[in-house]
């Protein structure tokens, strides 16, 4: 092709009406904004056309991705904690192959979280806590999120779970989540099959609370924590993983969490089948 730089200009511009009057005749005369429109298990009317002309009037809604632009998401590995030395272990490895933040869950009140947290080092990496036992207190500087713990720093945000209810009760949740308080907040929300739905879900949250910050004159600090879901079977799983966590990439997620599926699956190499996933989606497809 000699021209690299065609002029598409040349080609004759069509509009929505175009389209409806070339659907109408394939229908046979059927309205094809009826006959053509399905509802989703979300409830939510999908047309099957869209244009530039239905962002038309749209413009208060603003590209919205993470809080801070510029800073990458953060890729957590959990670790189900019942000794702290094999779980030490397990956060040092998952640390050195692509991981830049560790959760540890379980009742953290058993644990010696010196050896825990022995040659980890927090300005390095994030960590995440959830602790079902008594609450604790850690000394530590440490970035990141939790529940049932208190760290010093001002990095540290108070972990809300969302429920994994339907979308439009999990945007109503994380939105009256963030009015209850004015502390820094992580909601953190499940991620589940339908790209396009849970990729919309978490930039509606983000634009409603943008949107409620001016009508209210307040200030909302909070990031987002993904949760994938885990799949059927091996092959499910590897898919889900790579559709969710591209939903949850590009639909802004400050942090997320890759479910390593079954101990038994990939020959026990799931917890560094489910890191690479999270790799490729950084490097290879340079979603950072």
């Amino acid at each position: 092709m000699k021209n690299s730089n065609p002029n598409f200009h040349e080609f004759p511009k069509t509009t929505f009406s175009d389209w409806e009057e070339a659907a109408k005749k394939l229908l046979k005369g059927k309205d094809p904004n009826e006959a053509l429109t399905w509802s989703s298990i979300e409830d939510v009317d999908l047309k099957a056309y869209y244009d530039h002309s239905t962002a038309e009037g749209l413009g208060y809604i603003a590209h919205t991705l993470n809080q801070s632009e510029s800073k990458e998401w953060i890729q957590y590995e959990r670790i189900d904690v019942t000794e702290s030395r094999s779980a030490n272990q397990q956060a040092k490895q998952a640390l050195m192959n692509g991981c830049s933040g560790i959760i540890f869950a379980g009742d953290l009140s058993a644990i010696n979280m010196d050896d825990l947290l022995k040659g980890i080092e927090p300005e390095h990496c994030y960590l995440g806590f959830i602790n079902s036992g008594t609450p604790i207190e850690i000394q530590n500087t440490i970035k990141g999120f939790g529940t049932g713990v208190s760290v010093n720093g001002n990095d540290f945000n108070e972990l809300i779970p969302i429920p994994s209810t339907n979308i439009k009760e999990e945007i109503t949740l994380s939105i009256n989540s963030l009015f209850r308080t004015d502390k820094e907040l992580t909601l953190s929300l499940t991620i589940g099959s339908d790209f396009f739905h849970e990729l919309s879900k978490l930039r509606v949250i983000r634009l409603l609370a943008k949107g409620l910050e001016k009508l209210h004159s307040r200030k909302f600090g909070f990031t987002i924590h993904s949760l994938l879901k885990k799949g059927a079977d091996e092959g499910n799983h590897l898919l889900l993983q790579t559709t969710s966590g591209l939903a949850a990439i590009i639909g802004g997620t400050d942090s997320i969490t890759f479910d390593s599926g079954e101990p038994s699956w990939a020959a026990k190499g799931s917890h560094r089948i489910s890191r690479n996933i999270g790799n490729l989606i950084r490097h290879e497809s340079k979603m950072n």
